[in-house]
C-alpha cells in the first residue's frame, strides 16, 4: 500500500462539473506548470480512500475529485487522455474559520499501471483555498 499527497498552485483544466478529459499538454509552452500534478502508478493499483484537508480565505462552496488519465510518453509527450473519475466529494462549504476534513466517494477504483492520478478542485469563487489530498492505494495482485 501506499499514500501519496499533492499541493500545488492553480491550473484551469476545463469549465464544465468534471476536469476535462483530455489535455492537450505538447501543443503548448507551458508544459512544465503540470509536472508536479502527476502522480505516476507504476503498477496496477486500487484505490481504498481519498481524504481531503481544506480551508478558504472567505467562504465558499468546493468539489473535490481524484481523476486518473493515460499519459502520451511515445509521440505527444505529456498529453493526457482516457479520463477515468476514480473519486468525488460535491459541494463542501468552506470559509476562514475551518479546516475541513472531506472523504471523497470512490467510484471507480481501478488505476492502470502507467496512468497518472490527478487532484482537483472546483469552485466558482475567487477566493484563495489551500487544499492537502491523501491518497491510500495499494497495488493490484
Amino acid at each position: 500500500s501506499g499514500y501519496f499527497t499533492a499541493v500545488h498552485a492553480e491550473q484551469a483544466f476545463g469549465t464544465s462539473a468534471d476536469p476535462s478529459s483530455t489535455l492537450d499538454i505538447s501543443s503548448g509552452s507551458t508544459a512544465f506548470n503540470y509536472v508536479p500534478y502527476f502522480f505516476y502508478m507504476p503498477l496496477n493499483a486500487i484505490v481504498d480512500e481519498a481524504i481531503v484537508f481544506a480551508s478558504a480565505e472567505d467562504s465558499s462552496s468546493f468539489t473535490f475529485h481524484l481523476v486518473e488519465y493515460a499519459i502520451d510518453s511515445t509521440t505527444n509527450f505529456g498529453d493526457l487522455s482516457s479520463q477515468s473519475i476514480i473519486g468525488t466529494h460535491a459541494s463542501t462549504s468552506i470559509d476562514e474559520t475551518q479546516v475541513k476534513k472531506v472523504t471523497l466517494t470512490i467510484s471507480n477504483p481501478d488505476v492502470a499501471a502507467g496512468n497518472v492520478l490527478m487532484a482537483f478542485v472546483e469552485t466558482q469563487g475567487t477566493d484563495d483555498i489551500y487544499v492537502n489530498m491523501m491518497v491510500r492505494y495499494h497495488f493490484a495482485t
